[in-house]
């Protein structure tokens, strides 16, 4: 096929280049991913709206119609515009 000429020209020119990647990543600060998974997912089923309420009054948290998941206990969301990349030299 025609599509897989062209990818693997993409992916020759993207890992047969001049560059080092050992000496161009030289100096480049260590990086640690923490683990932000949760330990347990849980499906709960209400049988009414007050019931859902009630779930929500109990744990303090804000339960709606379009809650996708909450995270107990109550995480604040992250925001990101916190974290700034810097040129440290």
């Amino acid at each position: 096929m025609e599509t897989d000429k062209y990818n693997k020209k993409q992916q020759k020119r993207l890992f047969d280049g001049e560059e080092d990647a050992e000496e161009i990543w030289q100096g480049m600060p260590e990086f640690k991913m923490n683990n932000l998974t949760a330990y347990k997912q849980l499906i709960v089923n209400f049988k009414t709206k007050e019931d859902m309420k009630r779930f929500g009054d109990l744990i303090k948290q804000r339960i709606t119609e379009t809650t996708k998941y909450i995270w107990f206990p109550k995480k604040d969301k992250e925001i990101l515009l916190d974290y700034i990349c810097t040129d440290e030299s």
